[in-house]
C-alpha cells in the first residue's frame, strides 16, 4: 500500500494536483514507518520535500530534506543520500544560495561517482557548470558544458540532454554567440517536444525565449513566454511562471508600456515572495522601481527600492542579479540622487565583461548611454557607436534597435 501511495504521489505531481500527492506521500510516509521501512520512508520525504517546495513552502522542504536524508544515512543507501544533495542544490540555487548550492552539488558529485550513476553525475556536473558560470562563462566552463551534453547523450538520458542542451544555449547568449546559441536552441525545443514531462519544454521555452529577446525576435520571444507561462501555471511551476512574467514586463519596458510592465512585475514580484525566490524578487523589485519612476509614483519606487537593496544583500549568487544592480543605477541616475551612478552603470559593465557577460556589458553600457545623452555629455556619441558596432557585430538585434530610440526627458 505504501508503495501504491508514492507511486499516486508522483502521478498527481506530474500533473500538478501536489495537495493531492501531498496527502498521498504522508500516507505513505505512515505506511513505511509501522512496517519500519526507513528506506521507503526516505523516499516518501523525499518526494514531500519537493511537493513542498513546489507549494512555495521552502523551508518546511529543506526541514523534509533534511528527515530523509537522516533516514539514508542511517541505512547506508549512498545512492539515496547522493540524490537528496542533488535536490537540496536545486532549492538552494533558486532561492538564491550559491555557495550552499555548490556545496550540495559537490557532495551529490562524489556520492554519485562513487555508486557509478551516470545520470546524477552528468546533472551535478552541470549545476557545477551553472554554478563556476555565475562566476564568469569562460571557456574552461563551456567545455564543462559540452562534456556533460555529451555524457547525457552517451548515456541515453533524454531529459537530461535536453536540458544540457538549452543551459548550453544560455551561457552561450550570455557570451554573445547568439547565432550558436539559437542553433542550440533549435535541438533543445525540438527534442523537448518529444518528452511528455514539460518541465523539459518549460525550461527550454523560457532559455530560447531569451536568446529571441536579446537578437531582437520580439513576437518570437513574446509567444515563447506566453506559452511558457501556460505551461508552466497549469503545472503549478512557480519559477517559471514568475520568470516569464517578468521578461515579458521587460519586453513592455522596452516599449515604454510603463504601466501594463508594473502590473506584470508586481505579480511576479508577489509570486517570487511567496516560493521564497529572493533572486527573482529582487529582480522584479528593481524593475519595478524603474516602471514607477518613469509613471512619476515616487512612493511606490521608494518601496520597490528599499525592497530590491534588502534583497540584494542577502543573495550569493552573481550573474542574476546584474538586473538589479543595472536597475538601481539607473534609478538613481535618473532622480540626481547619486553623483556616482554613471561610474557605477560603466563599472558594472567593465566587470561584466571580464566574466565574459556580454549581454550584461551590452545592457550597462546602454543604460550608460542613456544617462549620458540625457545629461547632454559629449562622450555619448562615441560610447553609442561602440555599444552598437559590437551588438551588431554579435547580433543583438535589441541593443542596437534601442539605441536608435530617442530617450525621453526623465527616463
Amino acid at each position: 500500500m505504501a508503495d501504491a501511495q508514492l507511486e499516486l504521489a508522483a502521478a498527481n505531481t506530474r500533473l500538478g494536483q501536489r495537495e493531492d500527492a501531498r496527502t498521498d506521500l504522508a500516507a505513505a510516509i505512515e505506511g513505511y514507518r509501522s512496517i519500519r521501512n526507513p528506506r521507503g520512508e526516505a523516499a516518501a520525504r523525499r518526494a514531500l520535500a519537493a511537493v513542498l517546495a513546489d507549494l512555495n513552502r521552502g523551508q518546511d522542504a529543506r526541514e523534509e530534506y533534511q528527515r530523509a536524508l537522516a533516514l539514508e544515512q542511517s541505512v547506508g543507501d549512498v545512492e539515496g543520500v547522493a540524490f537528496i544533495y542533488r535536490d537540496l542544490c536545486e532549492l538552494l540555487w533558486v532561492s538564491g544560495d550559491r555557495d550552499a548550492a555548490q556545496t550540495a552539488a559537490r557532495h551529490s558529485l562524489a556520492l554519485a561517482r562513487e555508486t557509478g550513476n551516470l545520470h546524477l553525475q552528468a546533472w551535478t556536473l552541470r549545476a557545477l557548470a551553472t554554478i563556476a558560470a555565475d562566476e564568469a562563462v569562460g571557456d574552461d566552463v563551456m567545455q564543462e558544458y559540452r562534456e556533460v551534453t555529451e555524457l547525457t547523450e552517451r548515456g541515453g538520458d533524454r531529459g537530461g540532454h535536453v536540458w544540457s542542451l538549452a543551459t548550453y544555449a544560455d551561457a552561450l547568449r550570455l557570451r554573445g554567440e547568439l547565432d550558436q546559441a539559437h542553433s542550440s536552441c533549435e535541438k533543445s525545443n525540438s527534442e523537448a517536444a518529444a518528452l511528455s514531462d514539460p518541465q523539459f519544454a518549460v525550461y527550454s521555452g523560457f532559455t530560447c525565449a531569451l536568446v529571441a529577446f536579446d537578437r531582437g525576435e520580439t513576437l518570437a520571444a513574446r509567444t515563447a513566454l506566453q506559452t511558457v507561462k501556460a505551461q508552466a501555471a497549469s503545472t503549478g511551476n512557480a519559477t517559471y511562471l514568475n520568470n516569464a512574467h517578468m521578461m515579458l514586463a521587460q519586453i513592455d519596458i522596452d516599449e515604454k508600456q510603463w504601466g501594463t510592465a508594473r502590473d506584470k512585475l508586481r505579480e511576479a514580484s508577489r509570486g517570487f515572495a511567496a516560493a521564497e525566490l529572493r533572486t527573482g524578487e529582487a529582480d522584479a523589485q528593481a524593475l519595478l522601481a524603474v516602471c514607477a519612476q518613469a509613471l512619476g509614483d515616487m512612493a511606490e519606487r521608494d518601496g520597490a527600492l528599499d525592497r530590491a537593496r534588502t534583497l540584494r544583500q542577502a543573495i550569493t549568487s552573481r550573474q542574476e542579479v546584474y538586473v538589479v544592480d543595472i536597475a538601481l543605477a539607473q534609478v538613481a541616475a535618473a532622480t540626481g540622487q547619486d553623483g556616482a551612478a554613471l561610474d557605477k552603470l560603466l563599472a558594472l559593465a567593465t566587470d561584466a565583461d571580464r566574466r565574459h557577460f556580454m549581454a550584461w556589458t551590452l545592457e550597462a553600457k546602454l543604460a550608460a548611454w542613456r544617462f549620458m545623452r540625457k545629461k547632454g555629455i559629449g562622450a555619448s556619441d562615441a560610447l553609442r557607436a561602440e555599444v552598437d558596432r559590437t551588438a551588431r557585430q554579435h547580433g543583438f538585434g535589441r541593443i542596437s534597435r534601442l539605441l536608435q530610440e530617442k530617450v525621453p526627458n526623465g527616463q
